[in-house]
């Protein structure tokens, strides 16, 4: 449900202004007998006071009267004591209440004065005279003029937006959005007071406040220009949130953190250019600030202004070497077994509901879903017994699909019913019988692949996978980086995929992304994941990249005993569609078809009269069908594959792929002051959200280090180490 202030918004707007999702809020709020008549005496009034508002003419007394006698008749009637409350009061000033609605005068600026005057009397009660209540009245209209004006020429006229203003802007919901507008003219420069209290407490600056004085904020406010309206109440500096956001992934904090760093620490002013006195913002702000990115498809605005920074410095271009690598994330949510999946699932829907349409669940529920639902589903709670097991699964399904087909078509767009919906499709079969309908809980066997299955019911984009020893929930981030002598090593592409997608269908969507931004290397160094055969060409034909990475070995019993024959072995003629054996002889059938439906492959297969009675049979095949069948690629896949394989060979494959390790420090670094490995957010989007502003913040940590002529980093060895080393 929105908050109480924006639900009182939509309730007194017209049905016909509403966009879908604030349809679908009242629809709901409306189901109810006394909220639908509330609603509908809340827009009956707001209809009288806008029609009186809207001109300066006077309007039909007689009608306006009369309008209003009606709805005072109908609201004291009411069965919410607040609106015949409200209407006994109107009736008992009727006279006023008349003059306002059908004079054209208003008293309303007057009024406002006032409530300004008595604010500041009460700030001074017992405390000032006369003459300094003057003053602060004067002194507020002034300050007031001001921000209307919206000029901010100085640094000191930016500090002047009112308490009042700011505390404006902190509230997150989706209605002061739209109202928000920023103004562009801003200038930020440091407070004299501030640069010379940094300046004592960090004589030779530091990190923080060499991003003002080396790379200048990083970020300007028409950067954002596009994401508020024209008009609206003034907004935080978006510079401001984007170089807070930066600094609070560069430094691994909350946003309560961030907000009180903003607050507290004299280098994070420094940056702003805030005076001390400034109090800062609400950290609900900095969540604002990227709801506001996302909901803009602004999400690589931050991590793109970092690249260009560093391209216009001549420290970023493409054409040169770049490496890649892929880290596992963990989801936000717990992971849970298929019985607390499901059982956590309807209880989700169900609190959801609660909120939404109490009246209509109360009807459809009993006590004993409670005592099932009420609690968070554990397997602490869950019955010991296989059999016990299996009778709740059932009796959960039957609940689950119960809830699904007693909702109404407004409630089925909620979005924890619409999850219900799929996981139980996912974990039960429903048949129908001439016994009625019978609800059975899937085996292990029956349910979706990891790449579909729905873990969790607060993160439905997460998803289960394995690597080695490593199992979890949730993400997988793929981080690429440049990897030259001669320039900084700074990452120029962030991926983030659900778990269970393999290195290898990121790839051409890294080349993709590079593209987009020119950085295009000219060598692409992975690990064995990221790489196949069809890659290989890809990258060449595509982008003219060679792409460097081991490939994946030959698994046959010929190539792992090294003894037999391999497909390598075979001699392939591609345009006479023959293969041909060590032995001397040809195939006997050359067909091309597809592995999985999706990689294309040849199998060619030797007839059985060659085999059956070649002395090189014990060599080249254990078919019980005496004849040898082998698999290979397309013609430039194949070609590829052997030229890659041969390349590994080499000492200068060696030597380049060497290159790769140093991504590896990259994830390190990013899990240390980011926490990379672990989302604190629901869904795919905000999780790569922020991967993109670690990355961000990782780059210009970088970039400052490299104006500051600091070396790379090199591979540590231990004591004992070097002096072997020294040695030999």
């Amino acid at each position: 449900m929105p908050p109480a202030r924006q639900l009182a918004w939509l309730l007194v707007q017209p049905t016909s202004v509403l966009d879908e999702g604030d349809a679908v809020v009242v629809s709901r709020i409306e189901q109810d007998d006394t909220a639908r008549a509330v609603t509908g005496l809340a827009r009956r009034f707001t209809a009288l006071v806008r029609a009186a508002g809207k001109s300066k003419a006077v309007p039909d007394d007689q009608d306006a009267a009369a309008d209003l006698a009606a709805w005072i008749t109908k609201a004291r009637s009411c069965d919410a004591p607040a609106i015949a409350t409200f209407a006994s009061g109107l009736d008992a000033d009727i006279a006023a209440v008349r003059a306002a609605l059908m004079e054209p005068w208003s008293s309303g600026q007057a009024e406002g004065q006032v409530s300004r005057l008595k604010l500041i009397k009460r700030q001074c009660y017992g405390r000032a005279g006369l003459e300094l209540l003057k003053r602060r009245m004067v002194l507020a209209v002034r300050s007031t003029q001001s921000d209307i004006g919206g000029e901010f020429g100085t640094a000191s006229c930016d500090e002047r937006t009112t308490s009042a203003a700011r505390r404006v802007t902190m509230l997150p919901h989706a209605h002061q959005e739209g109202s928000m507008s920023l103004d562009v003219r801003r200038t930020y420069v440091v407070p004299d007071q501030t640069a010379q209290v940094a300046r004592a407490i960090f004589p030779n600056g530091n990190p923080v406040m060499r991003l003002y004085d080396d790379l200048h904020r990083v970020v300007e406010d028409h950067d954002f220009a596009d994401l508020f309206p024209v008009r609206g109440r003034p907004a935080e500096a978006p510079v401001r949130l984007a170089l807070a956001t930066l600094l609070q992934f560069m430094e691994g904090l909350t946003d309560r953190q961030a907000a009180d760093a903003v607050r507290t620490r004299i280098d994070w002013k420094y940056l702003l250019c805030l005076e001390l006195t400034d109090t800062g913002f609400d950290h609900t702000v900095l969540s604002e600030f990227r709801t506001r990115l996302l909901a803009h498809g602004a999400d690589t605005r931050l991590f793109d202004a970092t690249l260009a920074l560093a391209r216009g410095r001549g420290l970023l271009k493409g054409g040169g070497r770049q490496r890649s690598d892929s880290t596992h994330v963990l989801g936000a949510m717990r992971t849970l077994s298929r019985l607390e999946v499901v059982g956590e699932t309807l209880r989700h829907a169900l609190n959801e509901l609660s909120a939404v349409a109490p009246d209509w669940l109360r009807t459809c529920t009993t006590p004993i879903w409670v005592e099932r639902y009420g609690l968070r589903a554990s397997e602490f709670r869950l019955p010991k017994s296989q059999a016990g097991r299996q009778e709740w699964a059932v009796q959960t399904g039957i609940d689950g699909f119960t809830l699904l087909a007693l909702a109404p078509p407004v409630l089925r767009d909620v979005a924890a019913l619409e999850t219900l919906r799929r996981v139980w499709v996912q974990n039960f079969l429903r048949e129908d019988g001439p016994e009625g309908t019978r609800v059975a809980w899937r085996t292990n066997d029956q349910v979706p692949s990891s790449g579909r299955y729905i873990g969790s019911p607060y993160d439905v984009e997460a998803r289960y996978a394995s690597k080695g020893t490593t199992v979890w929930s949730g993400y997988k981030v793929h981080l690429t980086e440049t990897c030259d002598d001669d320039t900084p090593n700074l990452i120029t592409n962030v991926e983030t995929t659900t778990a269970a997608v393999s290195d290898d269908a990121t790839t051409s969507t890294i080349h993709a992304g590079l593209a987009a931004r020119d950085l295009l290397p000219r060598i692409h160094i992975a690990d064995t994941g990221f790489v196949n055969a069809a890659l290989f060409v890809d990258a060449q034909a595509r982008h003219g990249i060679d792409l460097v990475g081991p490939t994946r070995g030959d698994r046959q019993w010929q190539a792992q005993a090294g003894a037999g024959f391999a497909a390598r072995d075979f001699a392939i003629d591609f345009a006479q569609r023959r293969a041909t054996c060590p032995g001397g002889r040809d195939s006997h059938s050359w067909t091309p078809t597809l592995v999985h439906g999706t990689t294309p492959v040849i199998k060619i297969k030797f007839a059985v009269r060659d085999c059956r009675d070649c002395s090189l049979r014990p060599h080249c095949t254990r078919s019980k069908s005496a004849r040898r069948a082998i698999t290979i690629r397309p013609e430039a896949q194949h070609e590829a594959l052997r030229v890659r394989r041969e390349r590994e060979q080499t000492a200068d494959f060696a030597a380049e792929y060497a290159r790769r390790a140093g991504v590896e420090g990259t994830i390190a670094q990013g899990v240390r002051s980011s926490r990379l490995r672990r989302t604190p957010y629901f869904g795919q989007a905000k999780t790569h959200l922020a991967h993109l502003m670690t990355a961000a913040a990782m780059n210009l940590v970088r970039l400052l280090r490299w104006l500051a002529d600091e070396p790379k980093a090199r591979t540590p060895h231990s004591a004992f180490a070097r002096l072997h080393s020294l040695a030999a």
